[in-house]
């Protein structure tokens, strides 16, 4: 007789249940939403329907009122779970485009010498600063940072790492 692998259990009140079923439902999300269905991470995409469905069975269960809201759970999660998603959302966003408008304004992958390339790294580390200080402030309507200030600034961190380790 084949021994039957041992089911896993989690004790949890149904608030921690539904935060558990938040939290998958947005650990697909974090790693599925921008794929195109061909290419999703299949064993996250199916761990989220398995237990939505398990989810979806228990809060019937508790509420049989909730049937109508319950119909499309996938829906009903992402309401859930909405704000989350657009704080991530945002703030994702604009630590990235900070971060590849530094890049792209002071480009380091052609610089060899060592002195040279944490100057160009410090540049970049400054201006993703500016840049998110400025997204954070203007949003996407009126993004500036002066470049003259971004080398002072950078002359002065230089110094002070000078200052500090030599």
């Amino acid at each position: 007789m084949e021994k039957q692998p041992a089911k896993n259990i989690i004790e949890c009140s149904d608030s921690e249940f539904k935060t558990i079923s938040e939290m998958i439902y947005l650990g697909d999300w974090m790693i599925n939403s921008g794929r195109l269905p061909e290419v999703i991470i299949k064993k996250y995409y199916n761990i989220k329907r398995k237990f939505l469905a398990l989810c979806k069975k228990r809060m019937l269960a508790l509420q049989p009122d909730k049937k109508d809201d319950l119909r499309d759970i996938d829906c009903f999660f992402y309401d859930l779970t909405e704000e989350h998603i657009s704080h991530y959302s945002d703030d994702i966003f604009y630590i990235i485009l900070s971060k590849k408008l530094a890049e792209f304004q002071f480009p380091v992958d052609n610089l060899r010498d060592r002195e040279t390339l944490i100057k160009g790294y410090f540049f970049q580390k400054i201006a993703q600063e500016e840049y998110l200080k400025e997204l954070e402030t203007n949003h996407l309507s009126n993004v500036k940072i002066a470049v003259p200030d971004l080398m002072e600034k950078q002359e002065q961190a230089v110094h002070d790492l000078k200052k500090k380790f030599l």
